[in-house]
């Protein structure tokens, strides 16, 4: 996938009930849709990554 004059970061506040809403610009590059799944994956310290 080619991303082209896109941001290459985003940020999610988790609320109180421990829940994100992924950025608009993340779904729309990920092209994520209603019943997708993400993976989360522990990088390093306080850095994470997601795979759908």
């Amino acid at each position: 996938m080619t991303v082209k004059n896109r941001q290459q970061s985003a940020v999610a506040k988790v609320t109180s009930k421990n829940q994100i809403t992924v950025p608009k610009s993340v779904r729309e590059v990920l092209q994520i849709r209603k019943q997708d799944k993400l993976k989360f994956s522990i990088k390093e310290e306080n850095c994470w990554e997601t795979c759908r």
